[in-house]
């Protein structure tokens, strides 16, 4: 038996950013959210939390930001084997509901030492900063997610929400391609004004079903497509 150690490579970015996202949940919509279940490979991540409701487009644009923030400042993640019951005093820990963990436990915690967790648990700047029980496989920095896409926010069951997200290249390819749609979107709206006069319609809506298809077909950040389907049905209904 060996490990792969190519593969965890690809998964480590995927399970620390779904960390850092839990961290975003709870800054977002509040203390409530608790998470329910999640799953990660090398291709992407998916969380499972508690909601009785969904997200909206500027919380999801929020939640999309601070998982950013954080891989753009460059945090280090630190780990360490420590008591259970010395790790559970830590202020601002977040452990899955139900799990039953060993002692010791190992504590993942970005942006801040766990030493310096153990040695002042009861502080309140802990609250600030991602701090959970897990024993995966992880990033030395956040940096090394390179960028984080948030592709899906739907109900899974009553009172459950899941969001699936990328990151790494898959992440910036996703960046680039909304990017490049974008401007073909832009494009549309521009030609459609200075061809109003003298418009040829079917070559037009081609173009509109052509983009359509394109924007569907892509992975792509879940506010940004909901966007640009916005813009494609405005230029549509100017035909």
């Amino acid at each position: 038996t060996k490990v792969d150690y190519r593969n965890r490579r690809k998964v480590a970015p995927n399970h620390t950013m779904t960390h850092v996202l839990n961290f975003a949940l709870r800054n977002v919509m509040g203390p409530d959210v608790d998470q329910r279940g999640s799953s990660v490979d090398e291709n992407r991540l998916r969380f499972d939390f508690s909601s009785t409701r969904g997200l909206k487009t500027d919380e999801l644009k929020k939640v999309e930001k601070i998982v950013n923030d954080i891989i753009s400042s460059k945090q280090d993640v630190s780990s360490k084997i420590v008591p259970l019951e010395q790790a559970m005093e830590i202020n601002g820990l977040r452990a899955v509901f139900g799990e039953v963990y060993p002692d010791p436990v190992r504590v993942i915690s970005i942006g801040q030492p766990v030493d310096d967790l153990i040695a002042d648990p009861t502080s309140d700047t802990w609250t600030k900063h991602s701090v959970e029980f897990c024993g995966g496989t992880h990033l030395q920095n956040t940096a090394e997610a390179a960028a984080f896409v948030l592709t899906e926010e739907t109900a899974v069951a009553k009172g459950i929400r899941r969001i699936s997200a990328i990151t790494g290249n898959i992440a910036q390819q996703a960046i680039v391609t909304g990017e490049k749609i974008s401007e073909s979107i832009e494009a549309l709206s521009t030609d459609m004004k200075k061809l109003w006069a003298d418009v040829d319609i079917s070559a037009v809506e081609d173009r509109i079903s052509e983009t359509r298809t394109e924007l569907e077909g892509e992975t792509l950040s879940t506010t940004l497509k909901g966007s640009l389907r916005v813009q494609l049905e405005k230029i549509q209904k100017d035909v």
